[in-house]
């Protein structure tokens, strides 16, 4: 692995646990044009789900998205990752209120590792702006991982409690004497994690960047992005004329296996791969089709996000048939031409 970024960027920031959308990585990718994102995210079906929904963006090409857990380990190793049935409360963790969906094999890694891919010596910024961490119990191994480079951050974004909802994780106020002891203040709560009158998410600054404080930005336009799914009838092709709107969440949760599938169907198709996507694992891509077709029978992935020209918004075309067609149409067209096209 090799994290190339490009000359004209100059901040850096790293989103980890990014769940099934990467919404902090969109709302950095949308706001600022010199910002590069590293997304790392455990859960092979939300780390896929996120690099596609975003991969329309302008500023895609400031992300890299990693398929890896970040823990406290030397050297990358094997493990069990819960993942459960609301996906983005999935942990390392045994969850003791959530319902688990099944488990994964995945690598966990140290974040220095990571971030000693990275050509610091050719890049126009020496430390990292803004770190967020949320995965669900781990979120101080996360800092213990990064030796050298955890007194280069300036922003932290922690979640520093989970309620007890999993199994032997670090208490609270080992988390708080952890950010202490290594030089960082209490900035803020963030207003979006109020659960039982207490604020989950809490941002801390570097006391060695608080002359950066009013120049970082923190506070961003909520992730309000939609996409219209279009819905063809398969055997013989044409439009039906149903069309959802759907925010991103909602179309992650309903679609995000079938985006997996198209996923795993194209990646070695020089015009829809990711180059910027990267996992620690050997990936049985067939067997990841395979097992998207229970959440979904009769349904398949057709075509790549488009935009829709008149609404400007992303476009996702799907088929239904059953069984499964043995072929998928790879037409990526905006959806008014899409009649004309399949004809």
């Amino acid at each position: 692995m090799k994290i190339e970024i490009p000359r004209n960027i100059n901040s850096l920031r790293i989103d980890v646990g990014a769940s099934s959308t990467a919404p902090n990585t969109a709302n950095w990718i949308r706001d600022t044009d010199n910002c590069f994102v590293i997304a790392i995210e455990p859960v092979l079906k939300n780390v896929v789900t996120s690099a596609m929904l975003m991969s329309y963006s302008t500023n895609f090409k400031n992300t890299y998205f990693i398929h890896a857990a970040i823990d406290d380990v030397k050297e990358p190793e094997e493990s069990l990752m819960y993942v459960t049935k609301d996906i983005g409360c999935s942990s390392l963790y045994l969850p003791q209120q959530f319902e688990i969906d099944h488990e994964e094999n995945i690598t966990k890694v140290n974040l220095k590792y990571i971030l000693d891919k990275i050509d610091w010596e050719n890049v126009n910024f020496d430390y990292i702006e803004y770190l967020k961490t949320d995965t669900q119990g781990n979120d101080i191994n996360v800092l213990k991982s990064m030796g050298e480079y955890l007194s280069k951050i300036a922003v932290l974004e922690i979640e520093c409690t989970t309620w007890d909802e999993y199994c032997d994780v670090p208490n609270e106020d080992e988390i708080l004497s952890f950010l202490e002891e290594n030089n960082f203040k209490f900035l803020k709560n963030c207003e979006d994690s109020l659960v039982d009158g207490v604020y989950v998410d809490r941002l801390f600054i570097n006391k060695n960047f608080l002359h950066l404080k009013d120049e970082i930005q923190i506070d961003f336009k909520k992730d309000d992005r939609e996409l219209l799914v279009s819905e063809v009838i398969a055997g013989p092709i044409g439009l039906d004329g149903a069309r959802m709107l759907l925010d991103y969440q909602s179309f992650a949760r309903n679609y995000g296996n079938q985006i997996s599938w198209f996923f795993s169907n194209n990646q070695q198709r020089s015009n829809s791969k990711i180059n910027n996507f990267y996992s620690f694992k050997d990936i049985d891509w067939a067997g990841l089709q395979h097992s998207t077709w229970p959440d979904a029978p009769g349904r398949f992935f057709l075509g790549q996000m488009n935009y829709h020209r008149s609404l400007g918004t992303p476009v996702f075309p799907f088929a239904r048939a059953s069984p499964p067609p043995t072929e998928v149409l790879h037409e990526y067209v905006e959806v008014e031409d899409y009649e004309e096209k399949v004809k």
